[in-house]
């Protein structure tokens, strides 16, 4: 199917447009009424005298301004967005929903629950659902000490998720779901990814051929979810950038459907870097660097162009990114990264980890995991925390209770 065919098959009828006959403002919710008001006057602040004449409209007359309901009539949106719970019968059979699902690290059911209309309300009670832990890393080799920052970026999973609400095909009747992993998020929308391409979202100017949901679309910018300006993958994207995350993937492969996973952790430490060392790299480039280190497959054409400016390195197609730390750094960074740092720097990392509370060896490590030297191997490091403790704990400084895998290393002084 050509593109216009797809324009042809997937434009006509607005469906988040349509007027509920049977519904009545009665069958809204009526905080959800409130939280609307004040984001539409929000909206409108900038306009002389708007706040003072919005407050003085009926609630009906809020939303038609705020393009929710038209001509004093419910549409699907206003269900949608604002609707109480049990009005979701009006959809017969089909019910708005985002349902968040927590599962272990063997993939097993953890946790789940639903979040059903007002859609409104819903998207900050599901993103205080995921544990947003701290996570730490060393980005920058000119220092000792780790970068903590948030596993997720609110902004961005509120930006993913109100643009599933925005986009999703609903003839398809299905839902949203945010599936939270130990490392990662996953976000399932149904209905074609209308730019057809991540790389074409990314150009400069990119303006959608249509939006799915005009009218939802509309008031969802009137209410502060989304905007209209294109700006969505950009801007997840650039925050991404900013931490020196893995950008987010796009997974395009099942038809009607759109997979969007978010990283909260480092997948490879020379990119990471990288961007940290220069953080003036354009997006495009950026997007590349990450296709490289997922190891998917990019054109010769841009691994010529990555390579000519030494961010990659390999032969095609089997390239991974490039950061020599002499180069953009200096060779003192170098020395200290390949010689190991001092053994009281390593100490320091333990004994902050240990005034948390006490800590298996495995969580030790996975500290120490960016501070050893890269030439040791895996089992190289391990011995050499274990030297470590053995030696902190001769001098009084550190215990150990429990046997092999289960023993937790804690803090015998405060020093």
């Amino acid at each position: 199917m050509n593109k216009i065919d797809l324009i042809r098959s997937q434009v006509g009828r607005d469906w988040s447009k349509e007027i509920v006959p049977e519904a009545t403002i009665d069958d809204l919710d009526s905080e959800a009424i409130a939280y609307a008001r004040k984001m539409f006057i929000r909206r409108e602040e900038n306009r002389t005298g708007a706040s003072d004449i919005i407050e003085r409209l009926s609630d009906i007359e809020v939303l038609n301004k705020a393009g929710l309901t038209f001509k004093g009539q419910i549409t699907r949106t206003a269900l949608m967005l604002l609707g109480k719970k049990e009005s979701s019968f009006y959809f017969d059979g089909f019910v708005p929903r985002i349902t968040w699902t927590l599962y272990n690290a063997d993939k097993s059911v953890k946790a789940y629950e639903h979040f059903d209309m007002p859609l409104l309300l819903a998207v900050d009670k599901v993103y205080g659902k995921i544990r947003n832990e701290k996570y730490r890393y060393i980005a920058d080799q000119t220092t000792l000490f780790p970068e903590e920052v948030d596993q997720y970026n609110p902004n961005l999973v509120k930006e993913i998720i109100n643009n599933c609400i925005a986009h999703s095909d609903y003839r398809l009747r299905g839902k949203i779901n945010l599936e939270e992993y130990e490392d990662h998020l996953v976000f399932i929308n149904e209905g074609a990814f209308i730019p057809e391409t991540v790389e074409q979202a990314l150009e400069p100017g990119y303006k959608p051929p249509y939006y799915r949901n005009a009218f939802l679309c509309n008031a969802m910018v009137n209410m502060y979810m989304i905007d209209t300006n294109s700006m969505g993958i950009p801007m997840i994207y650039e925050i991404q950038k900013g931490k020196c995350f893995p950008l987010p993937t796009f997974d395009l492969d099942t038809p009607n459907r759109v997979v969007v996973t978010v990283y909260g952790k480092v997948l490879d430490p020379n990119y990471t870097r990288l961007l940290h060392a220069n953080d003036d790299l354009d997006l495009r480039t950026v997007f590349l660097l990450d296709q490289v280190q997922k190891k998917k497959t990019i054109s010769k054409e841009d691994f010529s162009q990555l390579k000519s400016r030494n961010l990659v390195e390999g032969r095609y197609p089997n390239i991974f990114v490039s950061y020599k730390v002499a180069k953009v750094v200096g060779d003192k960074a170098n020395y200290v990264r390949q010689k190991g740092l001092d053994e009281e720097v390593c100490m320091h990392f333990i004994l902050s980890t240990l005034k948390l509370g006490p800590a298996k060896k495995s969580d030790l490590l996975a500290v120490l995991k960016d501070v050893l030297p890269d030439v040791l191997t895996d089992q190289q490091k391990s011995r050499k925390l274990s030297n470590l403790l053995q030696k902190m704990k001769k001098n009084g400084i550190i215990d150990v209770r429990g046997i092999a895998i289960n023993s937790e290393w804690y803090l015998l002084t405060k020093d």
